[in-house]
């Protein structure tokens, strides 16, 4: 049983946290400014401050609206970048609970 609430409880994280990358800035009405907004970042020239720029909005969003969330990495997956896509896989860890998961995500 307690497998399965652990379980549970990964899925509703893993879940919450791809919502807030996912999110627009301004799409949530009673908090603007919820949201990674990473659509954003399909419109701009793939760089190394670019990549930079989204780790720290990634990073102060996760601490903001997620503080349990510790992220241990955020790695890109360039070869998509000439389809107008963007590949992030996010390493994480919830030390209250003893996790470590991941969340592969292609945003296009």
């Amino acid at each position: 049983e307690g497998c399965r609430v652990n379980k549970k409880i990964q899925n509703i994280i893993k879940q919450n946290f791809k919502m807030l990358l996912l999110t627009m800035p301004g799409e949530r009405v009673m908090d603007p400014a919820f949201g990674c907004g990473i659509k954003h970042a399909l419109f701009e020239q793939f760089s190394s401050s670019t990549y930079s720029k989204i780790k720290q909005t990634i990073k102060s969003q996760t601490a903001k609206y997620i503080p349990p969330i510790d992220i241990i990495s955020i790695d890109f997956d360039t070869s998509k970048s000439d389809r107008n896509q963007l590949g992030i896989t996010i390493k994480y860890k919830v030390t209250a609970i003893g996790l470590t998961d991941f969340l592969d995500l292609v945003v296009g």
